[in-house]
């Protein structure tokens, strides 16, 4: 199942319910990468969610946007789509 629209090869921004701005760029394994000054963030197809800042944990969404819970921290970005594909349509919240 895909999240928003697949394929994007193009880098463009999420903003953050705290109001940073994340850059998305998409890797050739289909995970993503949210990238905000020094930290980078990894999402999976399979819902693990590894920071270089904040550590590991899991992502999830809904139709209201989606979140990040890591070790040391959680984002939030509402009413936002997350283009990857998932397995099996998972990372629901």
């Amino acid at each position: 199942m895909t999240i928003g629209v697949s394929g994007s090869a193009l880098a463009h921004n999420y903003i953050e319910g705290s109001g940073a701005k994340f850059t998305y760029l998409r890797r050739p394994d289909g995970s993503v990468e949210l990238r905000q000054q020094n930290r980078v963030i990894k999402l999976t197809t399979t819902c693990h969610a590894s920071s270089n800042v904040d550590g590991d944990g899991s992502w999830a969404w809904a139709n209201g946007g989606f979140i990040i819970e890591l070790s040391n921290k959680r984002f939030g970005f509402p009413m936002q789509e997350l283009e990857i594909d998932t397995v099996d349509g998972g990372c629901r919240m």
